[in-house]
């Protein structure tokens, strides 16, 4: 594998962990949340958690990055208690063998399908150790184990460190790996591929090429983007993501994309892909930070280290609209059906712990719902939230909880959130 590439991606939590260490403290939380769990860092579920999805039922699911029966990390399930008030109880899914690595895992890491089985990334291991696609199915029986499956292992020359997933009506799975394919200098400049499920159970999925990232040639001017981290699907099917970097470059560095790659009319034809906005490097290359939200407009949502942005398409021509700025390191964003926008912040001016914040649908007006404290009350919500039970906003702190981790900074940990 490409060291320098594997860096680069992991960076973004690496950043995050250093700013918890230089800018950790104390402050006034809030009202209005719950604390579901305190990771330890001894134990069988891990700590370090990143990535929280829900189900219907109102069920929790997360990665813990560091941990577990082998050190590796962990998939957990965290089930609300049967009495209201009464503690939750978490299930450790599935230890991460050696090798593995969740490390970094970005948005759609972590997604559910219909019939309840659990699909995810790692940014290392499987057979090659450049990564992998697995699914966890759940028991047969209540009170079973689940099976972990590993769906696909990338060998470098076709992808390495895959990151966020997206699942279509026909089951098949559709992701970035941040680098490999057949340009950049041989390094690759990243992928997106396909997999689709075998007609016969017990068969392997199959892997489809969709675009191969071209970079910036000669590293100056503008590109096609590189290291692809995130897609999503509007409601004709068609991909939408974004690039570390790739977009445009000058003397010192280059900027990130959004890209669109345009769903072909007939099977077997080529997807197309199309720049949708190239983020600028003379700012300082604040460039994308987190994957992609869609409204039901088409309008797209994301975040930079110090903004949440809006780009929206008039006539064909995408404009990038900046809504709010000043935090450090925005998570990606959730939006609920009225169009209102929910997210986290590492920590702003206000509070060195973290916020959760909400930007209302009509003219994305910033609400605080709620200031962690730090110490057992957590500190440092990296990952977007996610919408559960009750309507009720969930999340995972990297930091908090208990203090023996990380330099005393604490293990982590999952809280609620009225939104």
């Amino acid at each position: 594998m490409n060291r320098h590439n594997l860096l680069l991606s992991t960076s973004r939590v690496l950043v995050i962990i250093l700013a918890i260490v230089m800018f950790g403290g104390s402050a006034s939380a809030g009202s209005g949340e719950q604390m579901l769990w305190r990771f330890a860092q001894t134990g069988a579920a891990g700590n370090t958690p990143d990535d929280l999805i829900a189900d219907s039922a109102g069920n929790l699911y997360g990665a813990n990055n560091v941990g577990g029966a082998n050190g590796f990390g962990t998939i957990y399930e965290l089930s609300p208690p049967s009495t209201s008030g009464g503690p939750w109880t978490l299930t450790v899914l599935y230890s991460f063998p050696n090798g593995s690595t969740l490390f970094g895992a970005g948005p759609g890491s972590l997604i559910l399908d219909h019939a309840g089985n659990l699909y995810g990334t790692t940014i290392e291991g499987g057979q090659h150790l450049f990564g992998s696609v697995f699914q966890l199915t759940p028991p047969a029986t209540s009170g079973g184990q689940w099976t972990e499956t590993d769906l696909y292992s990338f060998g470098g020359w076709d992808g390495y460190q895959p990151e966020g997933l997206a699942l279509d009506p026909q089951g098949n799975l559709y992701g970035a790996t941040y680098g490999g394919g057949r340009y950049c200098l041989g390094a690759g400049c990243g992928t997106i591929y396909k997999l689709t499920p075998p007609a016969t159970s017990g068969n392997p999925w199959t892997r489809t090429v969709l675009y191969y990232f071209k970079g910036v040639l000669g590293q100056i001017g503008n590109g096609d983007g590189a290291a692809p981290f995130n897609v999503i699907f509007d409601k004709n099917g068609n991909l939408f993501g974004v690039t570390f970097y790739g977009g445009h470059c000058e003397v010192g560095g280059c900027s990130g994309t959004i890209f669109k790659l345009q769903r072909p009319s007939k099977k077997g034809q080529p997807w197309q892909e199309s720049i949708l906005f190239r983020f600028p490097f003379s700012n300082g290359n604040d460039g994308p930070f987190s994957g992609l939200t869609i409204d039901k407009s088409g309008a797209l949502y994301g975040t930079t280290a110090s903004s949440v942005y809006q780009l929206s398409s008039v006539n064909g021509v995408w404009t990038q609209k900046i809504l709010i700025s000043g935090a450090y390191l925005y998570s990606g964003l959730i939006i609920d059906g009225s169009g209102n926008l929910y997210g986290t912040t590492l920590y702003d001016s206000t509070n060195v712990n973290g916020t959760v914040y909400k930007l209302s649908a009509t003219n994305f007006t910033e609400t605080l719902l709620y200031s962690f404290a730090g110490g057992f009350d957590g500190s440092a919500p990296i990952s977007a939230p996610a919408f559960g039970l009750g309507g009720a906003i969930y999340g995972a702190t990297l930091r908090g909880g208990s203090q023996q981790c990380q330099s005393n900074q604490g293990c982590g940990t999952v809280f609620r959130v009225a939104p």
